[in-house]
């Protein structure tokens, strides 16, 4: 007969517990992480959205500074064909 503690041992837990499936193969945890960390296919899309997020940010701190000249100019504008005096 069996009894239920033999299925809470900790020896049973790391034994059915320990193992990450993966496909058909199961890998064990640290072997999972090691694989994991030493993958490198993500890296390329990364490291191509952070220089696209780079340019981005240049591309609107100079569309910020252009639009202030350009409200400017067009104040200015404003100002001598309402006022040709001036």
């Amino acid at each position: 007969m069996l009894r239920i503690n033999q299925f809470l041992t900790p020896s049973h837990a790391i034994r059915h517990h320990r193992a990450l499936p993966i496909g058909d193969n199961p890998v064990s945890a640290k072997n999972f992480l090691k694989q994991l960390l030493q993958d490198d296919l993500g890296a390329t899309a990364v490291e191509y959205g952070l220089i696209a997020a780079l340019i981005v940010i240049a591309m609107i701190t100079a569309l910020q500074g252009l639009a202030t000249e350009t409200i400017a100019m067009w104040e200015f504008v404003s100002t001598k064909v309402s006022d040709p005096k001036s």
